[in-house]
């Protein structure tokens, strides 16, 4: 299985001067693993398996090396067009990078080909939070915490949103649940 031995850890941006941090799941490499991302930083990878590529964007992406990471995560979408997780991990990538309108259309597209996928319910609400559009991003927000209850992102998110609103007491709410 790709992501046994890794660790999930929410990694929030709050370096940037242009207001677009976001916080995001991201795939950490543990240590022991290094000589496995040294593999894939070499492009010692299956040219036939959507998954190389997605694994090796997934390295690249934790690494800091956004445009490796988003012609990895291209190439396997290529090789596999209605992968949501590819899809939400090229929208994370193309943020970092600054390409707006074409990570809105990735978790857009994630959303589309899997209606399940939290995680892209949650950056899609991130982008509608930050263009003011507040209705839109609440209903993903919520719609992401009806999939995964637990999933404190989404949960952080909302909160922030209703705080951004003067809604104190929802946003109290909000920040007590996660």
């Amino acid at each position: 299985h790709a992501s046994q031995g890794r660790e999930r850890v929410q990694r929030v941006d709050h370096d940037d001067p242009e207001g677009l941090a976001i916080a995001t799941t991201v795939e950490v490499v543990p240590e022991h693993l290094h000589p496995i991302a040294d593999v894939f930083r070499r492009g010692m990878l299956d040219p036939q398996s959507a998954d190389s590529y997605y694994n090796r964007g997934n390295v690249y992406k934790t690494l800091g090396q956004q445009r490796a990471a988003i012609a990895d995560f291209r190439e396997s979408l290529r090789l596999r067009p209605r992968h949501a997780p590819t899809l939400n991990n090229l929208g994370t990538a193309l943020l970092e990078t600054g390409a707006i309108d074409e990570a809105r259309h990735c978790f857009e597209t994630a959303v589309q080909f899997d209606p399940q996928y939290y995680r892209a319910h949650t950056n899609l609400g991130w982008i509608h939070q930050k263009h003011n559009r507040a209705a839109a991003a609440q209903s993903c927000y919520q719609r992401a915490m009806q999939l995964n209850p637990g999933y404190a992102v989404a949960v952080n998110n909302l909160a922030s949103l209703f705080f951004e609103q003067n809604q104190a007491e929802p946003a109290r709410q909000m920040y007590e649940r996660a």
